[in-house]
């Protein structure tokens, strides 16, 4: 068995981002950016990632608007999974076209909900390697 780690780490060709814990919603976020050699840290209090989500997507289709980040997003998403994915089985860097976007999300679209509280799984072990 293998030690719980729940963190990731994206690098760059000037630096990288190290996200704690990165895969858990219901405690505070820090992200560790180091650029040339220089980290400094940032943390995220605790709130709903979700709710907000699914209230802005529900008045999109009550209001008949294109949500956004839309499908475009979600296909450029996949180019990079696809990209990391050659490039782990290749061992080389896969070259990316960039993509123009004439809409992104923005943080006018920020909703903020209180935390959640962490809930205990029910006859379910916690995901692990074994």
């Amino acid at each position: 068995m293998t030690a719980g780690v729940s963190s990731y780490r994206v690098s760059g060709t000037d630096g990288d981002l190290r996200v704690e814990p990165g895969y858990e919603y219901v405690d505070e976020l820090t992200h560790h950016l180091t650029v040339d050699g220089k980290t400094t840290s940032k943390t995220f209090g605790k709130r709903d990632q979700f709710a907000p989500e699914l209230e802005y997507f529900s008045r999109c289709i009550l209001e008949d608007r294109t949500p956004e980040p839309s499908a475009e997003e979600a296909l450029n998403d996949l180019r990079v999974i696809e990209a990391i994915l050659e490039s782990a089985a290749t061992g080389k860097p896969v070259p990316l076209e960039p993509q123009h976007r004439d809409r992104r999300p923005s943080l006018g679209q920020e909703s903020k909900k209180p935390a959640v509280a962490k809930q205990e799984p029910i006859h379910a072990p916690s995901p692990s390697l074994k």
